[in-house]
């Protein structure tokens, strides 16, 4: 979804989630985050979830010097992802695309495309003693 936005309006709201319907692979670390896209005047503002306003990031036609720089900056957009539930993890295996995350520390997780190359399933047994002790 692309809104346009009237040029000199400075006004701050709050946007609501329903409004981050993409995904845009950042330039400085090739990372996908949840994006909305505004088209000022003749600027593309890529606006990202949850960081402050002085992250976003402008481009103007002229950043463009060829019909290859502007496909590789089409290819950088893509629909939300869907998100995985713990429930269907048994349905994917080898030589599966997913989006998956690494967390560098607690306050910086990034999510990158990768294939799987293994599957580890994991059985835990949960006795009488242990559930008794969570509570």
């Amino acid at each position: 979804m692309l809104a346009t936005v009237k040029e000199g309006r400075t006004t701050t709201s709050v946007v609501a989630a329903e409004e981050y319907t993409t995904e845009f692979r950042a330039y400085n670390d090739d990372a996908w985050y949840t994006v909305r896209v505004l088209l000022v005047g003749e600027r593309l503002i890529v606006k990202y979830q949850n960081f402050s306003d002085e992250n976003d990031e402008a481009f103007e036609p002229s950043r463009f010097g060829d019909c290859e720089d502007l496909e590789d900056f089409k290819e950088r957009f893509r629909p939300l992802s869907r998100q995985l539930q713990d429930a269907e993890c048994r349905r994917f295996g080898p030589g599966a695309r997913v989006c998956a995350c690494h967390s560098f520390a607690p306050d910086d997780v990034r999510f990158y495309d990768a294939v799987i190359d293994g599957v580890r399933i994991l059985v835990y047994f949960i006795t009488w003693l242990d559930l008794v002790q969570c509570f």
